[in-house]
């Protein structure tokens, strides 16, 4: 089965799945609803291997009051989060589903379905309300901190906290910094940037970049 006819027949099946929900398809394989402050996005990306299909599961959130500032260009889409379900099971670990033929689906029914109720909704539920994602990035420790935990230590923090394994520093800085200017604190904002460039003074312009380039989006706005 060729990869174009596998996501054809899958995004009937998952639409099947999620409209009674109150997903609406965005496109192949993209069902969105709105969700609490937020716009929750179920996507399903697959790819062929030898003999079968396979595809996972990743859950993305959008805030339209967040993506003026999180894009150079205003009418993007950002999300100001993104996970693969893998990384909101107990253990996880990287497992896809796999079909070869349509009847194959109706057996995976139930473990999509599971894996959604038990890890993505709950999320969903959790991070639609930009309070909770502030809560989660002011959470996580100053840098020399971090770089002190040891692995167990990091993996712990990680699994109590799921919604920063959707993000890298850059956008923990950003994120952290956007927040605070939709709450009308420019000034907040504009400390949490300067505090990270002076943390970072001395590091590879690669590593400044996209905070300098943040710093001056928000100068810009005025």
């Amino acid at each position: 089965m060729r990869l174009d006819q596998a996501d054809k027949i899958l995004d009937r099946f998952i639409g099947d799945l999620l409209t009674p929900l109150g997903f609406k398809r965005i496109e192949c394989l993209i069902y969105a609803r709105p969700w609490n402050e937020a716009t929750v996005w179920i996507t399903f990306p697959s790819h062929s291997v030898i003999s079968y299909i396979a595809f996972s599961c990743r859950v993305v959130i959008f805030f339209d009051s967040l993506s003026r500032w999180l894009s150079e260009n205003p009418s993007e889409k950002v999300p100001a989060a993104g996970i693969p379900i893998h990384l909101l099971r107990p253990s996880t670990d990287y497992v896809e589903w796999e079909f070869v033929r349509t009847s194959d689906l109706e057996g995976l029914k139930d473990s999509i379905m599971s894996d959604l109720k038990n890890y993505a909704f709950p999320f969903a539920e959790k991070y639609t309300h930009l309070s909770e994602i502030k809560i989660a990035l002011e959470s996580f420790p100053k840098t020399k901190d971090w770089l002190a935990f040891s692995q167990e230590e990091r993996h712990r923090f990680l699994q109590n906290n799921r919604f920063l394994y959707s993000l890298d520093a850059d956008q923990q800085v950003c994120l952290r910094a956007a927040i605070r200017l939709i709450e009308g604190d420019k000034a907040g904002a504009l400390k949490i940037v300067d505090d990270t460039l002076l943390e970072r003074k001395d590091a590879l312009p690669k590593r400044r970049y996209r905070i300098e380039e943040f710093r001056k989006r928000i100068q810009d706005a005025g």
